[in-house]
């Protein structure tokens, strides 16, 4: 059984390049990929050909490629409900596996800002007997949370879209998806859409496939607010992960921004 790691950014600077250097050390550059959204900010040339290889998800797959390149025309293209690349992760994950060149049976999805206190194969490595297809943190139900504030955040027509009620949610700064989570969501474009942290465990629920949370004892102070973007944490090499969130300002301005710089 094959579990890759795969890192997902849109920005390439010091920061998610030691990330990137710690994970290739924890879990082995053979199984340690990067997914990166070019829609805004073009991947750079002159990157070290020994670490870093990188193939667009829409061009023939490279056997030494470890960087897929997507962008957001390359997700409208397979997907008729897209709309914002930071929101809808399913189409980005999909043109991934069109351009990984390696098969797998799970793949770890960590958002470029989730930082580990110790070993990455260590931290992970506590849900190696797991068998769900979507593991997330926050997994409910909509009877635990009725109050949450993005249940309606699915797109597409009244019949094919899950009722309020029987939806799930999840946060998804770090979350696992098995080989059969990607065939739902291959099977499911062009029916509906939506926010990842909604979509994903509502699909998982209604397709029959099987979901539930992250071990507690892998996630350290997991809802840090923070104004800085590459935030520190006091580490003690507890082997576990951290992620911010940022503030209600942050997200309208982001959002503004977002929506400025969209392809039309």
């Amino acid at each position: 059984m094959r579990t890759i790691f795969v890192y997902r950014c849109h920005v390439w600077d010091d920061f998610t390049r030691e990330q990137l250097r710690r994970l290739q050390a924890d879990c082995g550059q053979e199984d340690v990929f990067v997914l990166y959204d070019d829609t805004k900010n073009r991947f750079p040339d002159g990157q070290d050909a020994s670490a870093i290889r990188p193939v667009r998800c829409s061009e023939p797959r490279r056997p030494d490629a470890n960087v897929i390149l997507v962008n957001y025309r390359e997700c409208c293209q397979i997907n008729l409900f897209h709309r914002d690349n930071k929101e809808q992760v399913e189409s980005q994950v999909l043109r991934f596996r069109e351009g990984c060149p390696v098969a797998f049976d799970y793949m770890w999805l960590l958002e470029h800002d989730v930082v580990c206190d110790g070993s990455w194969k260590t931290t992970l490595g506590r849900c190696e007997d797991r068998t769900e297809d979507f593991l997330a943190t926050c997994v409910e139900e909509f009877e635990e949370n009725r109050f949450w504030g993005l249940w309606y955040k699915l797109y597409g027509t009244i019949p094919r879209k899950p009722r309020l009620a029987t939806r799930a949610k999840s946060f998804f700064p770090v979350v696992r998806l098995s080989a059969g989570m990607l065939d739902t969501l291959r099977k499911n474009l062009n029916r509906y859409s939506g926010m990842c942290e909604v979509y994903f465990p509502t699909l998982a629920k209604h397709s029959g496939l099987t979901y539930g949370n992250l071990p507690s004892e892998m996630l350290g102070s997991v809802f840090v607010y923070s104004v800085e973007k590459d935030f520190r944490v006091g580490f003690e090499g507890k082997d576990q992960l951290y992620h911010p969130i940022i503030s209600f300002e942050q997200v309208v301005s982001s959002a503004a921004g977002e929506a400025a710089d969209r392809p039309r």
